[in-house]
């Protein structure tokens, strides 16, 4: 696979979580709310 395989694959997999996420929080889950709304804040250490 090439490089352009590769990101394309990524993106991919990153629209999926982004599609579940929303799925739980149009279900108001507890606590996921909070996750995505802080999730700007988060760094890597």
């Amino acid at each position: 696979m090439n490089v352009l395989g590769i990101i394309v694959a990524e993106q991919e997999e990153y629209n999926a979580i982004v599609k579940i996420i929303n799925e739980y929080e149009s279900k108001n889950v507890y606590g996921l709310e909070f996750i995505v709304g802080n999730i700007d804040n988060v760094k890597i250490v």
